[in-house]
């Protein structure tokens, strides 16, 4: 939800066939398209980026896609790669608690798996089990992980 990307909102109507329209407000945050589906070329494949606010683009110069996994994406197409990026992080998101909304380990499924496709996961998580857990956390009431608690979530995502 940190995704630094202007959202244009219309009034009222179908613009679905239109290259454009005039937004009736802007939002600096990615909230309510999640998901566009379109057809593929048999050799395609997808990437998907499972991450915190570091992948997310918190913080990154708003409507410049200056996001790194657009700077991957960016690659891949000037390499004419028949990959689609697909950026499943947010803001907050730890490997083993909720917090700023649901754990990682609680929406792989949903999040990565539902995507066809995927040839491959890069996961950056984890410094939000760090950095807050306990009564400096979002949820005080969370203990803080140790290292190995960390491995072991990261075992459960690969496996």
């Amino acid at each position: 939800w940190d995704g630094v990307q202007t959202a244009y909102i219309s009034g009222p109507g179908n613009f679905t066939n239109e290259a454009a329209f005039k937004a009736d407000s802007t939002l600096k945050s990615r909230l309510f398209l999640s998901d566009i589906w379109v057809d593929a070329v048999p050799e395609s494949e997808a990437i998907v980026f499972f991450g915190d606010s570091i992948t997310d683009g918190n913080c990154s110069t708003p409507d410049a896609n200056n996001r790194w996994p657009d700077h991957i994406a960016k690659r891949l197409q000037e390499a004419n790669r028949k990959v689609a990026v697909v950026n499943e992080a947010f803001s907050g998101n730890r490997v083993l608690t909720d917090g700023m909304g649901v754990n990682a380990l609680g929406r792989f499924d949903s999040d990565i798996l539902s995507h066809p496709k995927v040839s491959t996961v890069v996961l950056m998580m984890g410094i939000n089990d760090i950095g807050w857990p306990g009564e400096n956390a979002i949820t005080p009431d969370d203990k803080e992980p140790t290292a190995q608690d960390i491995i072991t979530g990261y075992k459960q995502l690969i496996d």
